[in-house]
């Protein structure tokens, strides 16, 4: 038994129904026990290629054609429909009033001219005017949108925006804005009086008049008044006097914050040009700064030229740093030796029974 190669058939492998090529028109022949079958290239069908239903070329109007078994198929341009592109969906016009005709799959649109609306552009959304108070009236989105004259607001421009007669109103962002004259601000919708001076800007707060001065200047009797107390404090007025409240670490003369330190444990001022430290109760102040300095409840702690000196309360004296109960009457003086009492009597007195006789 042969075995054949490509096309070959028989029992010798003696026939080929593909020799000659029985496939027209570039088709592809392969062989079979019975005879063959084509492939057929682009439009072309038949048993044997012959046919090709798109030529000549059935669609019209620039179509283009495109075969199948049992038939064509047309793929139509522009405004053209139909098996064949035989027919212009928009010939005549449909669309009214300069609209615009495009086709839509199998069927019409109209894209409409001006503020016509509709499906054939019959309709005029701004006919009769909607907008009131002599607004303007112009096709947006899938309605109207207007455009309001002076103080007129709202979709038909049948609200009135009014600020007074001392401001000009408007909307931004669909919000009522008061753009108030010199010496008016904003209140309940009104541009009401409202002045603070050259150096201020005024306004309201639960109807209470708020003076937001410049820098260097503070509010006495509703005007911002010069009030400079240097970079390093804040300005005010009291009962018509100037009041300077500094910064840490600075203190008021001439009327200007100046640098002024005691440490963290004293106030610092000023007197007569000279620094002034108060130091807190257990500090006192030695190279103008308050350090620990402690003699207990009964005495004053100081200092002399670097030596801690406490200065105790009559009756008390100095005792490992500490003012401790020491008193030989009102004839002598109480000191310690070795945690000794010892009494120094005036003239004329001695010491009997710790006191001076």
């Amino acid at each position: 038994m042969c075995t054949c190669n490509g096309n070959w058939i028989g029992r010798t492998c003696e026939e080929n129904n593909c020799r000659p090529n029985p496939c027209k028109n570039d088709g592809t022949c392969e062989e079979y026990e019975d005879g063959f079958m084509c492939t057929c290239n682009g439009n072309w069908i038949g048993r044997t290629c012959e046919e090709n239903n798109c030529r000549p070329n059935p669609c019209k109007n620039d179509g283009t054609c495109e075969e199948y078994e049992d038939g064509f198929m047309c793929t139509c341009n522009g405004n053209w429909i139909g098996r064949t592109c035989e027919e212009n969906v928009c010939e005549p016009n449909h669309c009214k009033n300069y609209g615009t005709c495009k086709k839509d799959a199998e069927d019409f649109k109209c894209t409409c001219y001006g503020n016509w609306i509709g499906r054939t552009c019959e309709e005029n959304i701004c006919e009769p005017n909607p907008c009131k108070n002599d607004g303007t009236c112009e096709k947006y989105a899938d309605g109207f949108k207007c455009t309001c004259n002076g103080n007129w607001i709202g979709r038909t421009c049948e609200k009135k925006c009014d600020c007074g007669s001392n401001g000009i109103c408007s909307f931004n962002e669909g919000y009522k804005v008061c753009l108030c004259d010199r010496g008016f601000s904003e209140k309940d919708g009104k541009c009401r009086e409202c002045y603070c001076g050259p150096h201020g800007k005024c306004s309201f707060d639960d109807y209470n008049k708020v003076c937001s001065c410049d820098r260097g200047f503070s509010e006495i009797d509703g005007i911002c008044k010069e009030c400079y107390c240097g970079p390093h404090g804040k300005c005010s007025f009291d009962d018509y006097n100037k009041v300077c409240s500094c910064d840490r670490g600075f203190s008021e003369i001439d009327g200007i914050c100046k640098e002024c330190y005691c440490g963290p444990h004293g106030k610092c001022s000023f007197a007569d040009y000279n620094k002034v430290c108060s130091c807190d109760r257990g500090f006192s102040e030695i190279d103008g700064i308050c350090k620990e300095c402690d003699c207990g409840s009964n005495g004053i702690c100081s200092f002399n030229e670097g030596y801690k000196v406490c200065l105790c309360d009559r009756g008390f004296s100095e005792k490992d740093g500490k003012c401790r109960e020491c008193y030989c009457g009102p004839h002598g003086k109480c000191s310690f030796d070795d945690y000794n009492k010892v009494c120094s009597c005036d003239r004329g007195f001695s010491e009997i029974d710790g006191i001076c006789k």
